[in-house]
């Protein structure tokens, strides 16, 4: 089987360090993997860079920065990464972050609807079911479940724009570039997340044919050798470890885990 994954990164990073270990598993079993990235540089050769630097930043300022339209961008570096899929020929496409203006989601998504190719979706954040935030809980904001609009956080969450609010646009877009996909298994971390997936659009009865949501938190404990439950830790990230209220439910979440758990840390 041959297997295509796609990421911000490759090899840097935390989801670009989990590209590469599957494709070293994937290839220990004796498939073919294919690794695309669109930032930073590689610590795999072979991989494919989407789009050049200075077209990505050009994307990065005009297209979000400026009109607030991440994913419109790079249209060049886009076309002639289809053209490589196009010689690599996948049987799946497995996505993990895509928003860092690289690639030109219209073109991609199109693409993978023409060749009906089967699409894995590995979420780390609630990006693809909003209209830009990463991150929601903060603001309590749930308008991602029926249309987003008038963003409490524009200028924070996700790719930021300076100017126009074009969250509305965008939340239909994402609606229209995921409709109509042969398959799409979403993979999700945890509980919390699925349940947010479930409530949104790419559930929805006019666009959820072919359609499964799963969560890998088990799988992942077990592959590591650790009972479930019996060791547990919080990782803070680096851009928001100060955020008082961030910080705030990971410590009482880290008290909740110690209760029950006596096992639970918090990792700066």
């Amino acid at each position: 089987m041959k297997v295509l994954q796609i990421n911000v990164t490759c090899g840097r990073g935390s989801t670009g360090v989990i590209a590469v270990e599957i494709s070293d598993l994937l290839k220990k079993r004796g498939h073919e993997s294919f690794l695309a990235y669109g930032q930073d540089t590689s610590t795999v050769p072979e991989a494919f860079r989407i789009g050049t630097t200075r077209e990505n930043k050009l994307h990065a300022l005009w297209n979000t920065r400026i009109l607030g339209e991440e994913g419109t961008g790079t249209k060049k570096g886009t076309k002639l990464f289809l053209k490589w899929i196009d010689e690599v020929k996948p049987d799946i496409v497995q996505i993990h972050n895509l928003h860092s203006n690289c690639l030109n989601y219209e073109m991609f998504f199109s693409y993978l609807k023409e060749k009906q190719i089967p699409v894995v979706w590995s979420f780390f954040d609630c990006w693809p079911f909003t209209g830009k935030c990463t991150h929601f809980v903060a603001n309590g904001c749930r308008k991602w479940e029926s249309e987003c609009g008038n963003c409490p956080q524009l200028h924070t969450s996700g790719p930021t724009t300076w100017f126009f609010d074009k969250t509305r646009k965008m939340f239909h877009l994402k609606q229209k570039w995921t409709a109509g996909l042969k398959s799409l298994d979403v993979i999700v971390c945890s509980n919390w997340l699925k349940s947010e997936v479930e409530k949104s659009f790419l559930t929805s009865t006019s666009s959820s044919a072919g359609r499964n949501i799963s969560k890998s938190t088990k799988a992942a404990s077990r592959s590591r050798g650790l009972p479930i439950w019996e060791r547990a830790s919080i990782v803070n990230s680096s851009s928001n470890r100060f955020s008082p209220i961030g910080l705030r439910y990971k410590v009482v979440f880290c008290m909740f885990l110690y209760d029950f758990y006596s096992k639970g840390t918090i990792i700066y």
